[in-house]
């Protein structure tokens, strides 16, 4: 009933002592094919949350073996929230410090979350990187360009997601959502092997 059943199987399995191993092949790979539209992406980004969320309220990732995989979990799970919350936070406690007497250093310290998300930013950078080089994908520098200037717009639309997922939560609301897809990359990947 999980609506993250990869994430439950995984966690499940290794709660009951199973190996679990990730093995990355790009020979092997199968692409996924991001959304059609923002709609059908919002509604799969949220149903991943509420998948999340179920995962996180279930507690099995506390019979995980170790420590380690616990908190290595837990962290996952929680990620949209972090990221979530820095976002919010970078834009809401800049303006309040900047707008009050308060000492410099804390207002230095409110601009923290905006710290954490230029580094996952440029994380995403060497990401894309790494993915173009891998998949020997060819593009100009103008990708590199695009993706700092969406960056945060794209944070915005997670952040909706993960709330949205919370409030579906709440409502007791468990619907699959279909995500909606044109199977581009599958034609692209065809007309390749043609020719």
């Amino acid at each position: 009933f999980k609506l993250t059943e990869d994430a439950g199987v995984g966690m499940h399995s290794s709660a009951a002592g199973y190996k679990i191993t990730v093995i990355n092949d790009e020979r092997i790979a199968t692409l996924e094919e991001t959304p059609a539209t923002l709609k059908s992406f919002i509604h799969q980004r949220s149903r991943w949350n509420r998948g999340y969320f179920q995962i996180l309220f279930s507690g099995i990732w506390t019979k995980l073996p170790t420590l380690k995989q616990q908190l290595l979990s837990l962290y996952v799970i929680l990620q949209p929230i972090i990221y979530h919350f820095s976002l919010i936070g970078f834009v809401i406690l800049p303006i309040l410090t900047l707008n009050s007497d308060i000492p410099f250093w804390l207002t230095m310290y409110s601009f923290l979350p905006l710290y954490f998300l230029i580094t996952h930013m440029l994380l995403m950078l060497v990401g894309l990187f790494e993915f173009k080089r891998s998949y020997q994908v060819s593009s100009s520098f103008v990708i590199y360009i695009l993706l700092v200037i969406v960056y945060f717009p794209y944070q915005m639309v997670l952040a909706y997601s993960s709330l949205r997922a919370a409030v579906q939560l709440l409502l007791k609301d468990n619907r699959w959502e279909k995500t909606e897809h044109h199977n581009y990359h599958r034609l692209l990947n065809y007309t390749k092997q043609i020719q």
